[in-house]
């Protein structure tokens, strides 16, 4: 089915996990592959599009510079707006190994070239960490993390927003009207698969292994980090 856009993301599908199984899903995906909070939705969102859907959608991930600017030696005058950047991630082919997309996908999002969006897009926004403290502004039971600013619908058929709330993860697709009611139900039952699977998966692993997207500033072939690491052991 090719999907077709309406400017409307009506359909929502909730996707939750307990605190325990939030620790050990980030826990494990770190440990094994080195991968952030972030990161790990996208693996398991473009995992999730690639097994449903039989043209999948490009995912659009927002990332933050926040890391980059607190390390910049640049004037603060020049960061100013500069919060975040866009990365495309096209979906996991089905049959594909979750190994491989874990490793793929975190170089995708690490590269220093941006590729451009093609067709459709589903928006996935940077993973949000809120917890309740005594006193502060109530958060909603509802809440699923930041959503709806000026423009970030445009061009999408969907929206994928993320929060751990009290160390606990909440997920939530926003689909648009032409994703018939059968595939948004399958999206969020495949997302909650994969994200069980990866936790399993990175339970498993033994101590990860690093790849060059793990240092990005380095400019480091596979071969030439290979060399590097057995120096040091």
């Amino acid at each position: 089915m090719r999907l077709a856009l309406s400017g409307e993301l009506p359909r929502r599908r909730t996707i939750e996990l307990d605190a325990t199984r939030t620790a050990d899903l980030f826990t494990g995906a770190a440990g094994s592959h080195h991968l952030d909070p972030t990161e790990v939705l996208v693996v398991a969102a473009s995992t999730a599009l690639g097994r449903v859907l039989a043209e999948p959608p490009q995912l659009l991930v927002e990332r933050s510079l926040r890391a980059d600017l607190a390390a910049s030696d640049e004037p603060a005058g020049r960061l100013v707006g500069r919060t975040t950047e866009l990365r495309t991630v096209e979906a996991v082919a089905a049959g594909d190994s979750l190994d491989a997309a874990l490793t793929s996908v975190k170089g995708r999002l690490r590269t220093a070239d941006p590729e451009p969006v093609r067709g459709t897009t589903v928006a996935v926004r940077e993973v949000v960490t809120w917890d309740r403290v005594e006193g502060a502004i109530g958060i909603p039971a509802d809440f699923a993390g930041v959503t709806g600013l000026a423009g970030w619908h445009d061009g999408s058929v969907g929206q994928l927003s993320a929060a751990v709330v009290d160390g606990a993860l909440r997920i939530r697709w926003h689909l648009d009207v032409s994703v018939p009611e059968d595939e948004a139900n399958r999206l969020a039952d495949a997302l909650g698969t994969v994200l069980g699977e990866i936790t399993e998966h990175c339970r498993g692993a033994a101590e990860g292994s690093y790849e060059p997207s793990d240092f990005p500033l380095a400019d480091l072939s596979g071969h030439e980090l290979d060399e590097f690491l057995d120096e040091l052991r």
